[in-house]
């Protein structure tokens, strides 16, 4: 019997694997009744493992101890294990062998693509039974290959017998079940169709049994994601290849209905959002269904307005041609076409379950592609509130995408929706937003547009960036006029619309090019514009100069109600670069300078403002000044007028700051305005703003002057008094402060007062040029005038000092040499521009000083590159032509240098001391020489002056007893004279104006030859406080020649 068994086995084709085991229950007994030796089991082993290397036999008893049972036990399993995987593994070998066979002999004609799909998928469902189904996949993967090549390798190979399709099979996915398909297949007999269903089904199963013994829900959802893909491969492929061959399209969309339904529902099991895979391979076979359903509907003359959609004009041609009309046996298909209405909410409820797939899967373009499919639906139903609301946000999506044509028929849409429903405003946006494309409109569609913009701009409001419509380009040249002081600029606007526009206004707003400023200046047209199609020249102007460097900061061109503007910013690198334009004075219209003035007090330091009307009458206006440096006040308040030189009436209105209001003056005349202030010490230069607001015939205007003001002095000066009883010198000693700037100084005075009369040598209007550290020096004589009552400790005398720079004599020779080519080439108009480069040039005085002639460095036109920027590129070319001719020329030296002279007024205090002492030595024998050893009789007379004693005016008669005590002393003799008679005494100073000492004294000579005399010292004597006194000693530098005695030595002179 078990012979038989193990024959049966044996002799099977595939190879099998076999074990018997041997049972001993409790109850019996090991070897009774055995005829035996070696007993039943024994001899069980000796007949069936003879020339075996494996033991197949194994004994298991019912009395075995529980270690032994555990032990038996693990032997029978370890066993069957490995029988198993040896079965498993001569069965794979085996079927590889068969498959390589086979494949060795495809180029022979009669080869059987049957027996060899017949035969890889027995590999496969090995490998299926084994759960090793990926690799059981992976033979259907390759036969699918294999197949696919198989007419193009091999072309006589024939497989399969027709197309198929007579039936619509009820299930897809049973086919792997149909014993019948493997014996078509293997007969050669199978149809495509349904060989291409027997495949995918098995595909489809190993991934479904996969996806459903996965040890995690995620490397379930993958496999699942991997049968939808290949569902909607296939059944795409399917549907071409039937329609191709002129199936019935109705027939075919209800297959393709039914097995997205089918393959749907098998994988249903799985959750929402796991993979990505998954709810896009649900979103992709919905779309098979949705495509099916459509194409149902449309031989009922249904049809779908889509954005993209694949549409077959001859479907219902090919119906025809296929005989009767098809009857469809599925009743959900039934049930969603009963009527145009049921099957345009099965279409909606379809593609929202497509939009939530998609959605899940995180495919954004999908969800709007899907999202315009139920628009177009909504805007087909006449419901264009819903198609509005779902169009506001879609085609801006399709725009950053890249979808320019997409989103502009989304647009034109939402358009249409918004007249339907009356939304002016959203309109008006919209038609803005399409003309941003307007290359890609027709001529009809850009006036539509146009036409509602200009409409609705009547009665609603809106703002667009302005480079959406117009390309509108800033000139970066002033236009400057005579006998007008507007400032201009020209736009160039370019209407590509090919329509006429009429715009309000245009606004062009710049800013100050400086990091610190908040400058801006504000440009406007006068009347409307008429934009007509081209390119449309504009000006603008402004009635407020502000000089600088300027950038384009903002851009407003009014439509009505409609602003379309345009911001500029030098800091982002995704915007345009701004235009900049420089503003500069013109020789045309009113210039203002802030200077110090003419006159520099130092005891009242103010500043200048000098305003030009040049070409018209000013009839009023008002300056406000700022200080901008912050150790500097100006007092506003004590603000005076000058109308050329003349003082003229001004009112100050009290204000924070105040302003300074003036009158009327004409076209020849200059208005001053000097504004004191006081500052901190040893400042060099202070920064003062000067708003002018002012009227004219033409308008009222507003000029804004910034200045740093040089209020450092050229020259400085030093005195040094010298008193003597009725007379007073001062010595001024006058410097240059600029090492290169040496100055001319032309006129120097002191002036006398009621108090003092002054006077001075001649030469003082005589030029002297003072260089560093070589100084000039005036001496002026101060005495009390004779008619004054007496003198006063406040008095002061002004000292004035006419000069001039040395620099500035050059710079304005210059100036005027140059203002001549510029007027010659007919470029006066950016004189003014070219002045601070011509003020910057490097000269040198020295040739100046010496030969009265002005040399330039050589041309350099990097110093000239800024400014050329500035001049119109018209006159370019001619401005630098003269530029180079002016260097090449020689400047002649000006003969108006007084404009440019400085005066300073120094206010002089007369220095006063209690006391004038003058001493001389008088010899009473006055001779020509005197002998040595030989007494000499002098008189020492001190003589006392109160004369520069400062008194106040109500200071009475002084006495007697006031007077202060001085102490002489004879010093400096040197062992030269020997003194008879009081060296050292007391004297008192009496209070009037003059007294005098006289002490009688001898003088020995002790040494021989020219001898100085001997010193006076001199001293206060008062305890308590001291008089300020000088010292005027006539004797301090005289000699006297000692000879010897007559007798002894002769002298020959």
């Amino acid at each position: 019997m078990i012979r038989e068994w193990l024959s049966s086995i044996t002799s099977q084709r595939d190879f099998t694997e076999w074990l018997i085991i041997y049972y001993v229950p409790t109850s019996s007994k090991l070897n009774s009744g055995s005829r035996f030796k070696t007993g039943i089991f024994g001899k069980i082993k000796a007949d069936f493992n003879t020339g075996l290397k494996k033991d197949r036999c194994i004994q298991i008893r019912g009395d075995h101890q529980p270690n032994e049972h555990l032990e038996v036990w693990n032997d029978i399993t370890t066993k069957i294990k490995e029988g198993i995987l040896e079965a498993f593994s001569q069965r794979v070998e085996m079927y590889q062998a068969e498959l390589m066979k086979l494949e060795s002999q495809r180029t022979v004609i009669g080869w059987n693509f049957g027996t060899f799909f017949i035969t890889k998928e027995g590999l496969a469902v090995s490998y299926e039974n084994m759960r090793l189904l990926e690799d059981s996949l992976i033979q259907y993967d390759e036969l699918d290959v294999m197949y696919r090549n198989l007419h193009k390798d091999s072309p006589s190979v024939m497989f399969v017998s027709s197309i198929g399709f007579d039936l619509i099979p009820n299930s897809l996915l049973s086919y792997s079940d149909d014993s019948e398909v493997k014996h078509r297949i293997m007969s050669n007999e199978i149809s495509l169709f349904d060989f291409k269903c027997y495949l995918f089904a098995r595909q489809g199963n190993i991934l479904l049994t996969d996806a459903k013994s996965s040890s995690s829900g995620s490397i379930s959802a993958l496999r699942i994601g991997e049968f939808l893909r290949r569902a909607r491969s296939f059944l795409n492929e399917m549907e071409i290849l039937l329609c191709l061959n002129n199936r019935n399209p109705l027939k075919v969309a209800e297959w393709v209905f039914n097995s997205t339904r089918e393959c749907l529902q098998a994988c249903s099991f799985v959750k929402d959002g796991l993979v990505r895979e998954v709810s896009e391979g649900r979103a992709e076979l919905k779309l098979l269904t949705r495509k099916s359903l459509v194409t149902v509907a449309t031989l009922r003359g249904w049809f779908i307005h889509t954005l993209v959609a694949e549409v077959n004009l001859t479907l219902a041609d090919e119906i025809k041609d296929n005989g009767k009309p098809h009857e469809f046996n599925n009743k959900e298909l039934i049930a969603m076409v009963e009527n145009e209405s049921i099957f345009h909410t099965a279409y909606r409820n379809l593609t929202r379950e497509i939009i939530r797939e998609y959605d899940l899967a995180d495919d954004v373009r999908a969800v709007s592609m899907l999202t315009i499919d139920n628009i177009l639906l909504d805007y087909q139903e006449k419901r264009y509130a819903e198609a509005a609301r779902e169009l506001e946000k879609i085609p801006s999506i399709y725009g950053r995408q890249g979808w320019d044509t997409v989103s502009i028929v989304l647009l034109q849409l939402f358009i249409k929706c918004l007249r339907k429903i009356e939304k002016p405003t959203q309109l008006l946006q919209s038609n803005l937003i399409l003309l941003t494309d307007k290359q890609k409109l027709s001529n009809d569609q850009i006036s539509e547009a146009v036409n509602d913009i200009i409409n609705l701009s009547k009665t609603e409001k809106c703002s667009f960036d302005v480079d959406n419509l117009f390309s509108i380009t800033v000139v970066p040249f002033v236009q400057r006029y005579e006998n007008d002081d507007q400032i201009y600029l020209q736009v160039k606007i370019d209407n590509q619309l090919q329509t006429e526009i009429f715009a309000e206004n245009l606004t062009v707003i710049l800013i100050s090019d400086e990091y610190s400023s908040k400058d801006k200046l504000v440009f406007k047209n006068k009347d409307g514009l008429v934009l007509k199609p081209g390119v449309n020249n504009v000006v603008i102007s402004s009635s407020t100069f502000i000089e600088g460097y300027f950038r384009l900061s903002t851009l407003n061109l009014q439509i009505g109600g409609l602003a379309l503007s345009k911001k500029y910013d030098k800091n982002n690198e995704n915007t345009e670069t701004p235009v900049v334009v420089h503003f500069y004075p013109s020789p045309f219209s009113v210039i203002a300078e802030l200077k110090t003035p003419e006159i520099t007090d130092l005891a009242n330091r103010k500043i200048s403002l000098e305003i030009k009307p040049c070409d018209h009458n000013i009839l009023s206006g008002k300056v406000v000044f700022r200080g901008l440096s912050p150790s500097v006040k100006l007092i506003s308040l004590r603000a005076q007028g000058y109308i050329d030189t003349e003082p003229c009436e001004v009112n100050i209105v009290q204000g924070k700051p105040p302003e300074i209001e003036f009158g009327a003056f004409s076209r020849n005349q200059i208005m001053t305005l000097t504004v004191p202030y006081v500052s901190e010490p040893n400042i060099p230069a202070i920064k003062i703003r000067a708003f002018i607001n002012y009227e004219t015939s033409k308008g009222s205007f507003r000029y804004v002057l910034t200045r740093t003001v040089n209020i450092s002095l050229s020259v400085s000066v030093n005195v040094q008094d010298f008193f003597r009883s009725q007379k007073l010198f001062s010595k001024f000693a006058m410097s240059c402060n600029e090492p290169a700037n040496p100055v001319r100084i032309l006129e120097t005075s002191l002036e006398s007062d009621s108090q003092y009369d002054t006077c001075s040598p001649i030469g003082l209007k005589e030029d002297i040029i003072v260089f560093p550290g070589q100084p000039a020096s005036y001496t002026f004589q101060i005495t009390r005038n004779a008619k004054s009552d007496g003198i006063f400790s406040d008095s002061s005398l002004p000292l004035t000092v006419k000069h001039r720079g040395l620099l500035n004599e050059c710079r304005l020779s210059i100036w005027e040499s140059f203002s001549k080519i510029l007027e010659e080439k007919d470029l006066v108009k950016y004189l003014l521009l070219m002045k601070p480069v011509i003020y910057s040039l490097s000269i040198s005085t020295k040739n100046f000083i010496l030969y009265d002639k002005l040399d330039l460095n050589a041309y350099n036109p990097g110093e000239w590159e800024k400014s050329y920027e500035s001049v119109e590129k018209t006159d370019r070319k001619k401005m630098i032509e003269a530029v180079e001719d002016f260097f090449m020329k020689s400047i002649s030296i000006s003969k108006n240098l007084t404009s440019i002279d400085q005066i300073l007024r120094i206010s002089v205090s007369v220095p006063s001391v209690q006391t004038v002492h003058e001493i001389e030595m008088i010899f009473l024998d006055k001779k020509p020489q005197y002998i040595i050893n030989t007494p000499i009789p002098v008189q020492l007379v001190l003589k006392s002056s109160n004369n520069w004693r400062p008194r106040d005016k109500d200071e009475g008669t002084p006495n007697e007893s006031d007077g202060a005590w001085f102490t002489y002393n004879m010093t400096n003799m040197y062992n030269n004279w020997l003194v008879t008679g009081k060296i050292m005494g007391k004297f008192q100073g009496l209070p009037q104006d003059d007294s005098t000492n006289i002490i009688n004294l001898d003088l020995i000579p002790l040494r021989t030859g020219k001898l100085l005399l001997p010193m006076v010292e001199l001293s206060a004597d008062n305890d308590h406080e001291k008089p300020s006194f000088e010292l005027y000693y006539k004797n301090g530098i005289e000699t006297a020649l000692i000879v010897p005695p007559e007798s002894r030595t002769k002298f020959t002179f």
